[in-house]
């Protein structure tokens, strides 16, 4: 459903709720935070006020209560989108629910690999998790899939979309008919056990990468021990080595 670039983030990054968001609609403090130019150091001494000032995030628990808010959120869109009349309303429900998720997935995504403290990272990582498994349920949801289908396929009702809602409509359509919405319940619901599955490998070798790891000399190319520490017989990689501009030496 979203947090949202294409995945590194695996999930997020490979579905239909990652790529299609044209605004941030919510929690605009997050964006302005990101947005904004510094206009001052921040004083330590002032009241918490929540990860970029989103008062949910003034603790780890936070993440857990807005990880439910926004499936909460998600439930009553999906109804919404289910039950209604096909219509320009459904690209805004789809583009809506995109948003909901992202919004918590994205900051999770981020904050479970950069917060100082271990339990903001925990309850982070969960968040990623339990929204992760949800986008991919969404993600192989056939009413949700006809709703849409319908609104591209009746020629009344798609001659209502300007240019960026059906386009918009066809991304999600798109990535439908990629997450496997053709195939039978059975084989469904195995697509989803294994995406899941991905989520879960792919969150705990990000989370596993930025501890330090000690390898032998001789498994690494000679060329590239210079650019990590050296310990007898054994290089220690910190890290991802992300900022390094040797591509050889990014994980």
């Amino acid at each position: 459903m979203s947090s949202c670039t294409r995945l590194l983030y695996f999930v997020k990054h490979r579905t239909l709720w990652t790529h299609v968001r044209r605004n941030l609609t919510t929690w605009s403090p997050v964006g302005a935070a990101f947005n904004a130019k510094p206009q001052r150091r921040p004083n330590l001494v002032e009241k918490n006020v929540g990860l970029f000032g989103v008062t949910e995030l003034s603790c780890p628990a936070g993440f857990q209560a807005a990880t439910e808010t926004a499936l909460r959120n998600t439930r009553r869109l999906v109804d919404k989108v289910i039950s209604g009349p096909s219509g320009v309303e459904t690209v805004e429900s789809f583009d809506q629910l995109s948003d909901e998720l992202c919004k918590v997935a994205d900051l999770a995504d981020f904050v479970k690999v950069a917060h100082p403290d271990p339990a903001f990272r925990e309850a982070a990582e969960k968040s990623c998790i339990e929204i992760g498994t949800v986008v991919e349920k969404l993600n192989t949801n056939v009413e949700l899939c006809n709703s849409l289908k319908k609104l591209l396929e009746n020629p009344d009702t798609a001659s209502q979309l300007d240019p960026d809602s059906r386009r918009v409509a066809e991304l999600f359509m798109f990535d439908f008919e990629i997450s496997g919405i053709h195939l039978d319940e059975k084989l469904r619901k195995e697509a989803v056990a294994l995406h899941v599955k991905l989520l879960d490998l792919n969150n705990e070798f990000l989370v596993n990468s930025h501890q330090p790891n000690r390898i032998a000399r001789s498994a690494i190319p000679e060329h590239l021990h210079l650019h990590f520490a050296s310990e007898g017989s054994f290089i220690q990689v910190g890290g991802l080595h992300a900022d390094s501009p040797d591509d050889l030496v990014c994980a």
